[in-house]
């Protein structure tokens, strides 16, 4: 399993294997899912483009895809 549909799996809010909270309440399901969403959309609408075809990128979108990642890696590491 890989891309969007395991970013799908790792953050599912019913059973996540990356936890990003601690899922008590509903605004912490909804982040949640609203991250998960993130996550499993940068897999399908920027990582398998660029992996499957030869689209070149300027810098200026390679600086806010670096943005993008660097966000979400320190969601990721944050204890929930």
């Amino acid at each position: 399993m890989d891309g969007f549909k395991l970013m799908m799996k790792a953050f599912a809010p019913d059973s996540p294997i990356i936890k990003l909270t601690h899922l008590s309440t509903q605004s912490e399901k909804d982040i949640q899912q609203g991250y998960m969403h993130i996550f499993a959309g940068s897999m399908m609408g920027i990582r398998n483009p660029k992996a499957h075809a030869n689209f070149a990128i300027d810098a200026n979108r390679g600086r806010h895809f670096l943005y993008l990642a660097s966000l979400l890696m320190k969601v990721v590491k944050e204890p929930p």
